[in-house]
């Protein structure tokens, strides 16, 4: 009886033994942290005495059902602070995964051929068209001292449209009569939907383009509402300057800019502000009679004008600026019609000429005279407030200082056929 009880004792002494040896052994292997199949391992790197972590995604194929690990994951994450943080050394089961996982890495991947490539990329979506806004680079007109000592053009301008609609002008402008430009300040919203209403319907002939040119908005919430009006009606050229009445002469610099650019080979065009009424039909009378003019400026001509030397005038204008007593024959700004011809020639040679913040003198005096361009009268642009009489608006090409609702009373007018010129 006393043997069969110390065999018993010597048993379960035995079974505690491998128990204990069996819990060291499990606690002192690498714990496994799986997370939704992404295996982490740990190794320790002997040179530089320092542990790296090596991210390796495998299969459940290697690793087996998560079902049957749930167990040791339980136990890994309950005795994980328990554990020495260094790494051990990897077991036969790691090391094993380990070498699946460079086998994989290490096989060769096969290419495309060059063609398929190419065929792919082409067939890929191209992004939506974004119009990049660079800032400004140059101070721009301010009409202070600085340019009253006299500075060049080019100094002043940046080159470059922010908004370019370049679709305003298909073929180069081959197949236009004559292209209008309209000189608009951001905050005119109201005129530019006027216009677009009324006299701006001829837009939609295919012989005819018709645009606004803007600089650039004071804030970035009217910056945004005039890309959205782009956007919307596809109308627009946004220019690289500030807005001002100091800088009327960088935005026909601009206009003459963007027609060498992209319309060159147009053959009139009309420049033109948004508080002007403009009888198209009649414009395309006078187009069609001078189809054969070169290098030519029609408008209301303005003869031995004087420079305003009074520093404290809106229009004043220093010996630096303009040392003659009398300026050269120009065309009144509100509205002139040029021959496609001399743009080119009056772009560059504006860009070396010394600035004049008014418009129509520096570009249809100074700068065409310079490079021997005719201006010629024409009674047709009256270029001033008149009565809206049908008689004025039938004989007028041009008619200025009108607000945007009264556009809509002139075109009125000017469809109703039942009114006579009386």
């Amino acid at each position: 009886m006393a043997s069969k009880t110390r065999v018993f004792h010597s048993l379960i002494l035995g079974l505690v033994v491998l128990s204990l040896i069996f819990y060291s052994v499990y606690n002192t292997s690498e714990p496994i942290q799986f997370n939704s199949s992404v295996y982490y391992i740990k190794q320790r790197d002997e040179r530089s005495n320092t542990s790296s972590s090596v991210f390796k995604p495998i299969s459940s194929a290697i690793v087996g059902p998560t079902e049957k690990l749930n167990n040791i994951t339980n136990n890994s994450v309950s005795s994980s602070s328990a554990v020495d943080k260094a790494a051990v050394e990897p077991s036969s089961a790691d090391k094993a995964v380990q070498e699946l996982v460079d086998k994989a890495a290490s096989e060769p991947v096969d290419k495309a051929p060059p063609e398929v490539v190419d065929k792919v990329v082409q067939e890929l979506p191209r992004p939506a068209q974004v119009v990049q806004v660079i800032p400004p680079r140059k101070a721009n007109s301010d009409g202070g001292k600085n340019l009253a000592k006299g500075v060049l053009t080019s100094r002043l301008y940046d080159a470059g449209h922010d908004i370019p609609n370049i679709e305003l002008c298909p073929d180069l402008g081959a197949s236009l009569q004559f292209l209008v430009l309209i000189m608009s300040a951001p905050t005119h919203a109201e005129a530019r939907m006027a216009i677009r209403q009324t006299w701006g319907h001829y837009a939609q002939r295919k012989d005819i383009g018709m645009s606004f040119v803007l600089g650039r908005a004071k804030t970035p919430e009217l910056t945004s509402s005039i890309q959205s009006e782009s956007d919307l009606y596809g109308d627009i050229i946004g220019s690289r300057f500030m807005d001002s009445y100091d800088n009327l002469t960088l935005k026909t610099t601009s206009m003459m800019e963007w027609v060498d650019s992209y319309c060159p080979k147009v053959k009139f065009i009309l420049k033109t502000d948004d508080d002007m009424f403009i009888n198209i039909p009649k414009l395309i009378s006078f187009v069609e009679a001078r189809s054969k003019f070169k290098r030519t400026i029609f408008g209301r001509l303005a003869k031995k004008w004087r420079p305003i030397r009074k520093v404290s005038s809106k229009y004043y204008v220093s010996t630096q600026q303009y040392a003659p007593p009398v300026f050269p024959d120009f065309t009144t700004g509100p509205a002139y019609l040029l021959t496609g011809d001399i743009v080119h020639e009056l772009y560059v040679k504006a860009l070396n000429m010394t600035y004049l913040k008014l418009e129509d003198v520096f570009t249809t005096g100074v700068v065409a005279q310079a490079i021997k361009v005719k201006r010629v009268h024409a009674n047709e642009f009256l270029n001033k407030r008149i009565a809206f009489s049908m008689c004025n608006l039938k004989k007028s090409i041009s008619i200025h200082m009108v607000k945007y609702h009264e556009q809509f009373d002139l075109w009125k007018k000017l469809l109703d056929g039942r009114q006579k010129c009386g």
